[in-house]
């Protein structure tokens, strides 16, 4: 089994547009993953040692698991009237947003002027490509790509309320599906998600960093923990599951680039691979073929076998050298 070129796949595919799926890989391909959920994490300097513990002891990178327990243990705090606890599980809570900030301005560029004009034009040209753009990641590469340039739209409603664009909507215009969240994304209520904008003077960071700060509100992310948590997760929430369905839903060609089949990642290709899908052809981008062709294959197996027992019309798979996508140069 070899890798085709890229060229060759976007061929094979005619018209109407395919669509892709965007992984790490993306951002390392820019970035060399600086801009990870983990590197986040590695980047926090919590000066109290039971908080840097405790995300060792929920083994866990995701803030808001980490916050959410904290909350939970203050709620109990207050309950009983443990009154020194609960001033110390506050301080807790406010050193973990702060530290999230301060990880978030170290590792990102204030907004997309700082990614080099031939990488914007380079990146926007390929996402034009596709027809509909899925991603796993959390960082603001995408997002900052897509605002140069706006080839696609992402369904937030247009005008600046309070350094937010209006919620979004499932009737609004969307190509554009942030599978897993975002660090420009955030709740306004149950029902409703709000995305961050460069406002009032302040750039995309700085708004982040005063949603934080000011509302105590953590960014939209599904991050660590296993496939069934990430997609119990992504159920809860109305925004993400819109997205998750979307690809579940999804007909005609996908490709995945920056991605590996993580297990982690199971519910993904499980929307892809199920059994009333109408994904004709799937095109699998691989790191260095030679080396890594066998265990995507066999990280795929159970999916398509499984497809192919199940569904009318197979996933037709085929595998893509990732050196020949002209991502960002």
């Amino acid at each position: 089994m070899t890798a085709m070129s890229f060229e060759d796949a976007l061929k094979s595919c005619g018209k109407p547009k395919p669509s892709i799926l965007l992984g790490n890989g993306f951002s390392i391909a820019q970035s060399a993953g600086k801009f990870s959920y983990s590197n986040l994490r590695e980047k926090c300097r919590f000066e109290s040692k039971p908080l840097e513990e405790l995300f060792v002891k929920l083994d866990t990178n995701d803030f808001e698991e980490v916050l959410s327990h904290i909350q939970s243990a203050l709620l109990v705090a207050e309950h009983y009237d443990f009154k020194e606890i609960g001033e110390k599980l506050k301080t807790e809570a406010k050193a973990l947003r702060e530290g999230l900030i301060s990880a978030i301005k170290e590792v990102h560029p204030t907004d997309y002027t700082a990614i080099e004009d031939g990488e914007i034009e380079n990146c926007s040209a390929f996402i034009d490509l596709f027809s509909t753009v899925f991603t796993l990641n959390y960082d603001l590469l995408l997002y900052w790509v897509n605002q140069a340039k706006k080839p696609h739209r992402d369904g937030f409603g247009l005008g600046d309320v309070e350094n937010f664009c209006r919620p979004f909507s499932p009737d609004g215009h969307c190509s554009i599906y942030n599978l897993h969240g975002g660090l420009h994304l955030f709740k306004k209520s149950q029902k409703e998600v709000e995305k961050a904008i460069s406002s009032g003077g302040m750039n995309l960071i700085e708004t982040i960093s005063h949603v934080v700060n000011e509302r105590g509100q953590l960014p939209i992310f599904v991050s660590e923990g296993s496939s069934d948590v990430k997609f119990d997760t992504i159920m809860t929430n109305k925004y993400l599951k819109h997205c998750y369905m979307k690809l579940w839903n999804l007909s005609g060609p996908l490709f995945i680039y920056g991605h590996s089949a993580d297990k982690r990642d199971e519910h993904i290709y499980n929307a892809i691979f199920n059994d009333k899908s109408e994904v004709d052809k799937l095109f699998v981008c691989v790191h260095e073929p030679d080396k890594q062709l066998d265990q995507i294959t066999e990280m795929l197996t159970p999916y398509i076998e499984r497809n192919s027992a199940r569904s009318k019309q197979p996933v037709s798979v085929e595998y893509v050298d990732s050196a020949t996508v002209p991502v960002w140069k």
